[in-house]
């Protein structure tokens, strides 16, 4: 390895991990090194704290800014960055909230930085194409058992068994925050993108099914037929005409095949 490259990484893991083999490369005393370095050190982390911040507002504004602070920081030296863009830095606090001790038992904490993370992914995702009613209107009635439907990129799903969306509206509308409850049954949130902002809405547990159902491809037939498990046969198709009325009302659907 060049000089130049072996500074940069030992710059870099010094700032990462606090690693001193950068210190012979730094003009100055010891006492002088520790400021010049720490000047990048902290710079590198308030930056992360900052970014963090912005990606989960609703956490941030939950816990207050020294306790999110203290989090971030623990995330950030758990989990030093290893993206170009800062954008996707964040990707892995619901995981880092649901695993290490210091946070594991407050399961509400992990789930809401679990929400807001996923709204910003709806927000971020791709543009696409979105089906309209014209679409579903010329679907002649034998072409409809074999259809598939495509999710537009910004459809996202998640289970949460916490009150974390409660208490994401109590901390966006500045209103009084509920405690913590965690429920035996997990609810899923359908989160989206429309008209340049993200928006969420829970999901009963057929529809639930024929979203996930939908994403992996498979048939109008197959989806009426798993829908069986929750309403009557002969319901079924309609039931799902429902659902897919709605979905393409919200923006949901791409295409059909």
């Amino acid at each position: 390895m060049n000089t130049l490259a072996k500074i940069q990484d030992r710059f870099q893991a010094f700032v990462h991990r606090g690693e001193p083999a950068i210190d012979p490369h730094i003009v100055g005393d010891d006492a002088l090194r520790r400021v010049r370095l720490g000047i990048y050190y902290d710079a590198y982390r308030l930056r992360l704290v900052e970014a963090l911040g912005k990606d989960y507002e609703a956490l941030a504004g939950l816990l207050g800014e020294p306790v999110f602070g203290e989090l971030a920081r623990a995330y950030i030296d758990s989990c030093p960055s290893g993206f170009r863009n800062l954008r996707w830095y964040g990707g892995g606090l619901a995981e880092f909230l649901a695993s290490d001790a210091r946070y594991a038992d407050r399961a509400h904490l992990a789930e809401l930085a679990r929400l807001e993370w996923t709204m910003g992914l709806a927000f971020d995702a791709p543009d696409e194409p979105v089906l309209d009613f014209a679409g579903l209107a010329g679907i002649a009635p034998e072409d409809w058992p074999s259809l598939r439907f495509k999710l537009h990129p910004c459809v996202h799903s998640i289970d949460l068994r916490s009150n974390a969306v409660a208490i994401w509206h109590a901390v966006k509308d500045g209103t009084s925050i509920p405690d913590p409850e965690m429920s035996g049954t997990a609810v899923t949130y359908v989160i989206w993108r429309k008209d340049y902002a993200s928006y969420f809405r829970s999901a009963s547990a057929d529809e639930a099914w024929a979203v996930r159902a939908a994403d992996e491809g498979q048939t109008f037939a197959e989806i009426s037929a798993g829908i069986c498990d929750w309403v009557p046969e002969d319901e079924a198709p309609g039931k799902l005409a429902g659902y897919l009325r709605n979905w393409v009302d919200e923006g949901w659907l791409s295409r059909m095949d």
